[in-house]
């Protein structure tokens, strides 16, 4: 049996990383996509005693990398199963991003949007209503 696939945005902290341990401990391969690399280093082995976790770098403020992870999670998972868009920054000053947007538009919208839309052909593979599912 296939284990099913999640993608968490922002899964080395917070919600995104107790969402990763349900999903882990409920049978799921989960993908934390996160911008420090030492923090994804860190809650991979966190995690790894409940189950298959892998770690791509995430930078939501910059579109290159939201490509450059949506293209690795292509190229090493067949299918995804749930894409759980959790990561987010405030800033208290209006600041641009590299693409030219604002930063907490870019990394809370912008970005999220850019990776669902990369990701869309993995996710909605076969039929169903949309991202959300019913319980776990």
């Amino acid at each position: 049996m296939r284990r099913r696939v999640a993608v968490i945005t922002g899964g080395n902290a917070g919600i995104g990383r107790a969402a990763a341990r349900q999903l882990l401990e409920r049978g799921w391969e989960v993908v934390v996509a996160s911008r420090r690399e030492e923090a994804g280093a860190e809650v991979v082995a966190a995690l790894r005693g409940y189950g298959p976790v892998s770690y791509v770098r995430l930078d939501l403020a910059r579109f290159d990398s939201v490509r450059a992870c949506a293209g690795e999670v292509v190229a090493r998972w067949p299918r995804v199963d749930a894409l759980i868009n959790n990561a987010g920054t405030v800033r208290s000053r209006r600041e641009l991003s590299a693409d030219g947007f604002e930063l907490t538009l870019q990394t809370n919208h912008l970005g999220h949007f850019l990776m669902t839309h990369l990701l869309r052909g993995r996710c909605w593979r076969r039929r169903q209503t949309g991202m959300a599912w019913r319980g776990w």
